[in-house]
């Protein structure tokens, strides 16, 4: 009868193993929000400074819409940075962005191609820390006018977010 009370007793700890642990990760989760997150802050008297990263192969016929779109959102121009990463370009798409006023970061790797790799490259070439958010949007893409609005708000919930990537639109060649 020992033996069974004690198979038994073994038997309700090893299925309690999954929920303590989990019980541990939450507490685990709690303290290191409770000490990593800074407390709420309040509006500050400026908007968030935004860089806007542009990766672009190629693009030269669709890249002038997509910055045409950033020039015009109603923010201040002095909050607001667009850099076009120019990766393995052959075309126009360096010159175009410089002559439309963006910075430009060209990049040329042929061995390791690709949006994911340009874009991790361009965030080791910029000051980070000069900016409060970093808004990636493709060459291809646009920034609807009746959404810029929402560039500067502190977002609440991750939908919130969501929408506002929503907001970008594909733009067709003509």
């Amino acid at each position: 009868m020992i033996v069974v009370s004690g198979l038994v007793a073994l038997l309700a700890i090893v299925l309690w193993l999954p929920s303590i642990s989990d019980l541990v990760s939450l507490a685990c989760l709690a303290f290191r929000r409770a000490v990593a997150l800074p407390p709420p802050r309040g509006r500050s008297a400026e908007p968030p400074r935004l860089l806007f990263l542009v990766p672009a192969h190629n693009e030269e016929l669709l890249l002038p819409a997509c910055l045409v779109s950033l020039r015009k959102l109603r923010y201040p121009a002095d909050r607001v940075e667009v850099v076009v990463i120019a990766d393995n370009c052959t075309d126009q798409t360096a010159a175009l962005a410089r002559a439309s006023g963006a910075s430009c970061l060209e990049r040329s790797d042929r061995k390791l191609p690709g949006k994911p790799r340009a874009i991790a490259w361009a965030l080791t070439q910029v000051s980070l820390e000069n900016f409060d958010a970093v808004i990636i949007i493709d060459a291809e893409g646009t920034v609807r006018a009746r959404h810029d609005h929402r560039l500067g708000l502190d977002f609440q919930s991750v939908d919130e977010l969501r929408e506002m990537l929503a907001a970008t639109e594909r733009v067709t060649a003509t």
